[in-house]
This record gives C-alpha cells, structure tokens and sequence, in this order.
C-alpha cells in the first residue's frame, strides 16, 4: 500500500480550497480507492493509502499521464491557435 499524508499533499496542490482537499480524499475513500488512517498526534496527522481497488488504476493513469507528456506540446500548439483565432477571427 502506497502512502500519502496528508499534510504535504495539501502543500503541493495550489489553487484548490481546503474544503476540496478534504471532501476529494473522503469521496475515494468511500469509492474504496483509498484507505484513511488517523494518527492520534498533536494536532492529529491523517495517512491515505491506496488499497488493492485503487492500486489497479495505476496503470491506466500511468499510462494517460504518459500521453499528457507525450503531447503537451500538441495541445498547447492547439490551445495556442484557438486563442489566437478567438481575438484575430481567425479560422483554425
């Protein structure tokens, strides 16, 4: 089972509201992807874990983080000309 506290999750994710940082973990913890262990410290610590239902979707991710890599450039090209044709009237 692969862990991840809490804590340090919540630092690395910019931009989402902590009331998202907490419902999104409960909500796949409910589905039975992930496993929630509290760690009676001061203030308490909170431990996910993936469980054997949510180590299954590692490799379909693994393989769409893969694509996202593979062609970020493609998108961003993409983006980058619907922009353009959105201000100038410009057909893609």
């Amino acid at each position: 089972m692969s862990a991840l506290v809490s804590a340090p999750l919540h630092r690395a994710i910019d931009g989402i509201s902590q009331r998202m940082r907490t419902r999104t973990p409960r909500n796949l913890e409910d589905d039975g992807l992930v496993s929630r262990t509290v760690h009676p410290t001061n203030p308490p610590s909170v431990e996910y874990g993936l469980t054997s239902l949510g180590v299954t979707l590692r490799e379909p991710l693994d393989a769409m983080a893969a694509w996202a890599v593979a062609h970020a450039g493609d998108v961003a090209a993409s983006r980058d000309r619907a922009r353009r044709a959105a201000v100038g009237g410009v057909p893609t």
